[in-house]
């Protein structure tokens, strides 16, 4: 579930961070990551809740719960 949320939420290198060191999007393997049947619904939940991270001076601190019931 960690690689799969790491795969929703990071992103990649730039377009220019790449030229700078000589590659292209293309130089780029695109990482495959697997969800389990059992935690598919789970994920598609966490999915779902993505716009309602409660953000601090120091970034995101956690979910809302209050939102689950109408998720």
């Amino acid at each position: 579930m960690k690689a799969a949320a790491r795969a929703c939420y990071e992103r990649g290198p730039s377009a220019e961070q790449l030229t700078a060191l000589g590659l292209t999007l293309d130089d780029i393997e695109e990482e495959v990551v697997e969800v389990l049947p059992d935690a598919w619904p789970a994920f598609r939940l966490f999915d779902a809740l993505g716009t309602q991270w409660r953000v601090a001076s120091g970034g995101p601190s956690g979910l809302d719960y209050t939102a689950i019931p109408a998720t």
